[in-house]
């Protein structure tokens, strides 16, 4: 039986990140705290409005410095599960998030999907976190997600944590 790395096993059982669930508008108000951060927002927002046109369900997960006390981030981190259906404007042009995304938002996407079933879910944000730490790149360079802030769209109702 093949076993994983200690350093592996060590840092995936040390991660136990905090997600909270937020509306747009109470992620503007708790971390738009200064200028900059407010244009970040806004640019955040025309990413959020592109995918709202676009998609009908999708888990997007705001983590990084623009959570952290950090006063001027350079950009808002964000990781994507986007689930495309025949009866989204996007299911044809299902492209690489990065490219309709503003300048400052940085996406990493864990995983855009066609399905000709209707009302596909996305996966929690516990597993979206769990699969981007560990990534082997990630864990070879240390990256992982503590905490992250959910702004999930879906037309129907979605389950888990």
């Amino acid at each position: 039986m093949q076993t994983e790395p200690a350093s592996r096993v060590g840092l995936v059982r040390a991660l136990n990140p905090m997600i909270r669930e937020m509306s747009f508008a109470e992620l503007s108000a708790e971390y738009g705290t200064n200028e900059a951060r407010v244009n970040l927002l806004a640019e955040l927002e025309v990413f959020l409005k592109t995918l709202d046109e676009n998609f009908s369900v999708y888990r997007l997960l705001v983590y990084g410095s623009f959570l952290a006390a950090k006063e001027n981030p350079s950009d808002i981190d964000v990781m994507a599960h986007v689930c495309a259906c025949p009866s989204d404007a996007g299911f044809s042009n299902i492209t690489i998030l990065r490219r309709v995304a503003p300048p400052h938002i940085d996406v990493f996407t864990l995983s855009l999907s066609k399905s000709y079933e209707e009302g596909r879910s996305p996966p929690t944000a516990h597993s979206m976190v769990e699969s981007f730490n560990n990534l082997d790149s990630h864990l070879s360079n240390g990256t992982a997600c503590h905490s992250a802030v959910e702004l999930t769209r879906s037309r129907l109702a979605t389950s888990g944590p």
